[in-house]
């Protein structure tokens, strides 16, 4: 999943997200639903993936608050999250390419799998990533598993195309 927060007005977010998968939209649309905000949404163009996309609006300070709680942070004036207080489970979240899993992992902390999924979409975003995939645990390991991935990907695409 991807997530990006941007500020278009005073008290106005813009969550724009991008997934294939059904279950990142239900967890997005419960954080927001717990927010206050409408799960009303607006659709995008498809990404560079194929995604799916789709612009939800928190239009009310107290909405961009609560979301901004529940996710354990803030919003910034630019619609930037910025992680102020994390409390719960150790979740790690990491990278997706195009290609599959990438090098990129993150730790962070979140109470529940749902907020978790949300908070690793809004860091793929600001990481620059094409997506973020939460699994509860650390980052350990991961580098290797992402190594591997493309080895793997590259002895087969050597093999099978000739």
């Amino acid at each position: 999943m991807l997530i990006e927060t941007r500020m278009r007005a005073p008290n106005v977010l813009y969550i724009e997200a991008y997934t294939f998968s059904i279950e990142e939209w239900t967890a997005l649309e419960e954080i927001l639903d717990r927010s206050g905000i409408s799960f009303r949404y607006s659709p995008l163009d498809r990404d560079e993936l194929g995604r799916g996309g789709r612009r939800y609006v928190a239009e009310t300070s107290q909405q961009i608050e609560t979301l901004a709680r529940l996710l354990q942070g803030r919003f910034g004036s630019e619609g930037r999250f910025e992680p102020s207080f994390e409390t719960g489970r150790r979740y790690a979240c990491r990278e997706i390419r195009r290609s599959g899993m990438g090098n990129g992992c993150q730790e962070f902390v979140a109470p529940d799998d749902r907020t978790a999924i949300v908070r690793c979409g809004i860091i793929a975003s600001q990481r620059r990533w094409l997506g973020g995939d939460a699994k509860q645990g650390s980052c350990r390991g991961h580098a290797l598993f992402g190594l591997f991935e493309r080895l793997r990907s590259m002895f087969a695409n050597r093999y099978l195309h000739g």
